[in-house]
């Protein structure tokens, strides 16, 4: 511990003082409520309710808003849904632009009035039935439900919306537009069928991508408050790949994919993810003037996916089990990589997905296991117990690691 970090001694005059003007910047929003605890927490004072982070105390409010808003989706989508064959074309068509645009409306009448909350739950109803209507839209004209024009058309009209509303959730619902897009994409081209091995590394590579446009993200302010949702999106689909990479079975379902034809689209989307991917990951080193921690990071991004790809295409282990294990070894590399650039950036939502890649990891291995070797009821109570354990455990880790004035997310994203 160095000198900075010793509390200082104790004197009740100094502390009186210090808690009362502590609490005065924080009213005079001269410090956020996290500086505000840390000084408190240096000098041993006690923390005032008073002190609370004021994007919390909506929060309860916010997820039934949210709530709320869903069920009003769905009501007016079941609504339309129920009364679907009475209904002419047009009066269907008009039907869902006048719910999306009334939502809208509505939305934009509660911002003017400063009711931000309850604008952002309008604007994700509007973006709610906008994805539905174009799944009923597409059924009218004989568009099948796997058809991957559908969700992106969902992805590219919410977008705008998304960007100019700066709604997060109405952002996801874009993101999982786009990767359900793509992988409808891939199963018209035949790439499921097998599957190509092409198949992990090419959503491993966009989600290096997005991982790194996250970062990306950070450095414009136009950008800054989507790029916690970008962030736990691309390592989502990281996890995901590793997660499936990490199973035996899967190597052995390959088989000889690898040495069948390629579908020449999906090579291409591949190369594209992996430049987007490069490009993005090496604007934030560029930016900072190659800092080691950026530059870091985005040399960290651009490994994983070219690993994956020299196991996929080199074949380097004639049994399926070597390529698990080293699928799991990445996992762990990764779950450190993540842990390391959190602590080093200040960004608790890097520790925060990299716990949870590791307490799901350990949970899969788990019953990979565990089914092989025990009686199934014993393999749900130790389930049960390790997920009892695990959490405990995880928090705890996760707080230690967090421990300090390097544990405040500095981003404004969340």
């Amino acid at each position: 511990m160095t000198a900075i970090d010793e509390p200082a001694p104790s004197d009740p005059e100094f502390d009186r003082h210090l808690g009362g003007e502590v609490e005065l910047w924080f009213g005079e929003r001269v410090v956020d409520a996290a500086t505000a605890r840390r000084i408190l927490s240096r000098y041993r004072l006690g923390i005032p309710s008073t002190i609370v982070d004021p994007t919390t105390r909506g929060r309860l409010s916010g997820i039934v808003g949210m709530l709320g808003a869903i069920l009003t989706g769905l009501g007016v989508l079941l609504f339309v849904a129920s009364n679907w064959q009475a209904l002419d074309r047009v009066t269907k068509i008009g039907l869902l632009i006048g719910a999306i645009v009334l939502a809208h409306g509505l939305a934009f009448l509660a911002r003017a009035r400063g009711r931000r909350r309850t604008s952002a739950a309008l604007v994700f109803v509007g973006t709610l039935v906008y994805a539905a209507s174009v799944y009923l839209v597409g059924q009218m004209y004989h568009l099948v439900i796997g058809d991957p024009l559908l969700p992106l058309l969902v992805a590219l009209g919410g977008l705008p919306v998304a960007l100019l509303a700066t709604s997060r959730p109405s952002f996801a619902v874009v993101l999982a537009g786009f990767v359900l897009g793509y992988g409808e994409l891939l199963q018209r081209w035949g790439a499921w069928n097998g599957p190509d091995p092409l198949v992990p590394l090419a959503f491993l590579g966009w989600g290096a991508a997005t991982l790194a446009a996250s970062e990306a993200a950070e450095m414009t302010d136009w950008a800054r408050p989507f790029a916690m949702i970008t962030r736990i999106a691309g390592a989502a689909l990281i996890s995901l790949v590793l997660s499936a990479l990490g199973f035996t079975a899967m190597w052995r379902t390959f088989g000889d994919a690898a040495q069948r034809a390629r579908e020449p689209e999906l090579a291409v989307t591949l190369v594209i993810g992996l430049a987007l991917a490069a490009v993005l990951a090496l604007v934030p080193a560029w930016r900072s003037g190659w800092r080691a921690v950026p530059l870091g990071g985005a040399l960290a991004t651009l490994v994983l996916p070219g690993l994956v790809g020299l196991l996929i295409g080199g074949r380097p282990f004639a049994a399926a089990e070597p390529y698990a294990i080293v699928a799991n070894a990445l996992i762990a590399l990764t779950v450190l990589w993540w842990v390391l650039v959190g602590l080093a950036t200040g960004r608790e939502s890097f520790v925060n997905l990299a716990l949870v890649l590791f307490g799901v990891t350990a949970f899969a291995r788990y019953f990979d296991f565990a089914f092989a070797l025990l009686d199934r009821s014993f393999v749900f109570i130790g389930a049960g117990v390790l997920l009892l354990a695990g959490g405990y455990a995880l928090e705890r880790v996760r707080r230690r690691l967090l421990l300090g004035p390097a544990g405040a997310e500095v981003s404004h994203a969340g």
